[in-house]
């Protein structure tokens, strides 16, 4: 019988990672929401407007024009020049007035709390103003609280990025018990493979690298370019986690292999599309040669995942202005493929050596097929044979 301890154990990083990833692509959402209405949510950090919003709360704020405004209004604004230390700081306040001063339209406000106007006047003919519609007491606490431990770490993503990873280390600890450690399992439950757990980590995470996208369209500031940019690059590392993991629970059973005829050139193609970052940041190329037919039969997947991940290691080792160059030919009924780096020490695949699951996993589907490389070719980094296949082309 489980033990209802362990059991709520297994259940909870389930329920951690999918309110980690939820909240992540619920706060995409409202960054995307807000940057293309040009909303604006902020915590309130004084009490000038205790008690119709206290202090601490989070206000949610929207464009509104000089012509709309009305007394009562709550607004949020810049003062002028002079007033404030912080030249760059803004006032959530109440509108007490409005009225022309020399024929310019201007504003007087107020905190609810003070008990004078405030000193300054606005000018509405060239200030940008902002009208609070809601808020949220005491909810601006953790919002700043989030923001000052997250400011150099890639924004908010960091602590909802973590809670899904630790579901996810709980469910592969669960998951690399040994069988004798193993509790059996009752014909009613139904356990949780890793590729379960891979759709269920992809589906989020393409949604937040969709919102990413939508957000590189607009205009941002290089500090919030910066930080969609870091999202967009952590979400996607996520997501290749989840791969690998589903990958490496298929390479334990040796009958979940679907080798297939595959053409090469098409997926050494769609991995020079998935480098093409990494190819830029280097100053590297890469080129492929290959003679004749170029069919292999492979489990495509497997097959794409691990050049992809190797391609990434040699290119990312290769110095600047170096062509990385892929080669293939048939050996009889084989195929015989290399990688070429000059000044590049070859693949090591020593397990220690790894650094990261990806290795492991490319290392652990190319291992079996590796071939020494010939004495001449001292700028081959990676030598492998696969079964070749024949390709049929439609005409």
């Amino acid at each position: 019988m489980k033990n209802p301890l362990r059991r709520q154990f297994a259940g909870a990083h389930t329920v951690l990672f999918r309110v980690a990833a939820g909240a992540t692509a619920l706060f995409i959402a409202a960054t995307a929401a807000l940057l293309i209405t040009d909303a604006k949510v902020q915590p309130v950090l004084t009490g000038s407007m205790d008690p119709s919003i206290p202090q601490y709360s989070l206000v949610l704020a929207t464009p509104v024009r000089a012509a709309d405004l009305r007394i009562g209004d709550v607004v949020v604004f810049q003062p002028p020049a002079g007033y404030l230390d912080d030249a760059q700081a803004s006032v959530m306040h109440r509108v007490v007035e409005l009225r022309d001063e020399a024929g310019v339209p201007v504003m007087r406000t107020r905190g609810d709390a003070n008990q004078t106007d405030d000193p300054w006047s606005i000018d509405l003919r060239s200030s940008a103003l902002l009208q609070v519609q809601a808020n949220l007491p005491y909810v601006g606490l953790f919002v700043q609280f989030l923001h000052n431990t997250t400011r150099h770490t890639g924004g908010m993503l960091t602590w909802p990025g973590l809670l899904i990873l630790i579901g996810v280390g709980g469910y592969a600890l669960r998951l690399r018990q040994r069988p004798e450690q193993a509790e059996p399992t009752r014909p009613t439950e139904v356990a949780t493979p890793l590729p379960l757990l891979s759709e269920e980590l992809r589906q989020p995470l393409s949604s937040i690298v969709g919102y990413t996208e939508i957000l590189a369209e607009e205009e941002l500031d290089p500090a919030q370019a910066r930080v969609v940019e870091t999202i967009a690059r952590q979400a996607k590392r996520l997501a290749g986690i989840a791969d690998d993991l589903s990958i490496w629970q298929s390479l334990e059973k040796p009958g979940d292999e679907e080798p297939a005829d595959t053409c090469l050139l098409a997926i050494l193609h769609q991995t020079r599309d998935l480098l093409t970052a990494d190819l830029a940041a280097g100053g590297v190329d890469l080129e492929f040669d290959l003679e004749g037919d170029s069919g292999v039969r492979a489990d495509p997947r497997r097959l794409r995942h691990a050049l992809l991940t190797l391609l990434r290691q040699v290119v990312g080792a290769a110095q600047p202005g170096t062509i990385v160059e892929v080669t293939a030919h048939r050996d009889g009924d084989q195929m015989h493929i290399s990688v070429s780096s000059p000044g590049s020490a070859p693949v090591d695949f020593d397990v220690e050596d790894h650094h990261s699951l990806a290795e492991v996993v490319a290392h652990r589907i190319l291992e079996p097929h590796l071939t020494p490389a010939a004495a001449s070719d001292a700028d081959v980094v990676l030598s492998i044979k696969l079964p070749a296949a024949v390709i049929a082309v439609a005409r």
